[in-house]
């Protein structure tokens, strides 16, 4: 089978960029601009969250119905570019180490790389611009489209065939990630997961969701490739 039948989606924050510590509740600050809502005391787990997700569950904890049909939603979540780039000049931003080293391998085996992330599209690009990555990727799903990840696949699926002409087949797609939801996003959408314990859940949380590959870094590109081209 032709390499050029897979396709690689790629998580950011935690997998391509490192995430940051101690850098205060980005969601928390625009739903108090936008909505005057304090959320400071909802403890929420956002990692793989979408950042639609992640806002909107905040509103209905917060007791406002319906949020997903506000009108004020779509302003906040353009507003997380904004607000990215504020964390970025106070905490600084990092490439997750080797993760540029994969991404560059799979380009030259002529497998194609795209984003799968939970960040809204001027998010994610000013983030890995910042990094030097934005340009490798041609291909994404971003976090203000759906409060549900894996409803990205199929976006993902279509700007893919859109860019390169190829009707990916779900068996040839790989959702790259450091979290358990990115792993539950893959079986939910019918495709192949490789984890990377390269965020804040360990090696061990993430093998215990069964992904069909997990690793503890990208310290070893062979076997990551291996994973990606060998026999399906």
């Amino acid at each position: 089978m032709a390499r050029l039948d897979r396709l690689v989606l790629f998580d950011v924050d935690g997998t391509l960029i490192k995430q940051w510590s101690g850098a205060p509740s980005q969601s928390g600050r625009l739903i108090k601009k936008y909505f005057n809502l304090d959320s400071s005391k909802i403890r929420l787990e956002g990692g793989g969250m979408t950042d639609r997700q992640i806002i909107v569950e905040k509103l209905k904890r917060l007791g406002l119905e319906n949020p997903d049909a506000d009108p004020r939603l779509a302003a906040a979540l353009l507003g997380y570019t904004s607000i990215t780039k504020e964390i970025m000049d106070e905490f600084g931003i990092e490439q997750v180490p080797g993760a540029e080293r994969l991404v560059k391998r799979l380009i030259d085996e002529g497998i194609s790389v795209g984003l799968l992330t939970g960040n809204t599209p001027g998010r994610a690009r000013i983030k890995l611009e910042a990094v030097g990555l934005w340009n490798y990727f041609k291909i994404g799903a971003f976090g203000d489209a759906t409060t549900k990840r894996s409803e990205l696949v199929p976006i993902a699926l279509r700007k893919a065939k859109e860019k390169t002409g190829i009707s990916f087949r779900k068996s040839c797609v790989f959702i790259l990630g450091d979290t358990v939801r990115d792993i539950m996003c893959a079986r939910e959408a019918g495709t192949k997961s490789i984890a990377v314990a390269t965020g804040k859940q360990t090696f061990d949380a993430l093998a215990a969701e069964s992904p069909d590959f997990v690793f503890r870094d990208f310290s070893n590109i062979e076997a990551m490739l291996l994973a990606v081209i060998g026999k399906m």
